[in-house]
């Protein structure tokens, strides 16, 4: 089985799951930098099991079906939407932005998993609204807008919005895994929470 990383950076994640689990992999970034990076981390401690090419994570050249694994790991927030869609933030329309591709990278992360595949997707998430609140507090936007720019994200979405995406491509349950950052990382608010689906 070959594991496919999307978004894969310098590739460390893909390269010790394939040394400790004796698995393949090929990991695409956008950065011919990260690639050539990773390539030589990777042939130093890895060896030719894991690859790296130079790809974009909307258009991955894969087939559909080419991978029993498909994961990503902190990526598909960076990711804008040509289109240039108005920014959907529950109540953060100062942030002047446009909405990333999510609709894309999930249907992308889909098409090249294999039927019964798994995929394995972490990422920030805003954590939802109770059903008290229309809109996040003033300190809330304030921490966001903070955050964004420094992390590089187009906008902050909710994991009930991944949940969705994942629904609408599937018949099977989209299980949900939701740990607060301040939990994970004991410095955020815990309004944000961390999201898996496999």
């Amino acid at each position: 089985m070959t594991i496919l990383d999307v978004g894969c950076g310098i590739g460390g994640p893909l390269s010790y799951v394939a040394k400790k689990y004796g698995a393949k992999g090929i990991g695409i970034n956008i950065s011919p930098h990260n690639i050539q990076r990773g390539t030589k981390i990777s042939n130093a401690h890895v060896g030719h099991e894991v690859t790296f090419q130079v790809a974009d994570a909307l258009q991955p050249p894969f087939s559909d079906g080419q991978f029993g694994i498909v994961w990503s790991m902190e990526c598909g927030d960076h990711l804008p939407d040509k289109a240039k869609l108005p920014p959907l933030f529950f109540g953060l329309n100062s942030i002047k932005t446009f909405r990333w591709n999510s609709i894309q990278f999930v249907s992308e992360l889909v098409r090249v998993a294999a039927p019964g595949g798994t995929i394995i997707l972490t990422t920030s998430c805003l954590g939802d609204l109770t059903p008290n609140e229309e809109s996040l507090k003033p300190q809330e936007r304030e921490l966001l807008q903070s955050l964004r720019e420094p992390m590089c994200l187009l906008e902050w979405i909710s994991c009930a919005h991944y949940v969705d995406l994942f629904k609408s491509h599937t018949t099977k349950a989209v299980p949900e895994a939701s740990v607060s950052y301040l939990e994970l990382l004991k410095c955020f608010e815990p309004r944000f929470s961390y999201l898996e689906i496999s």
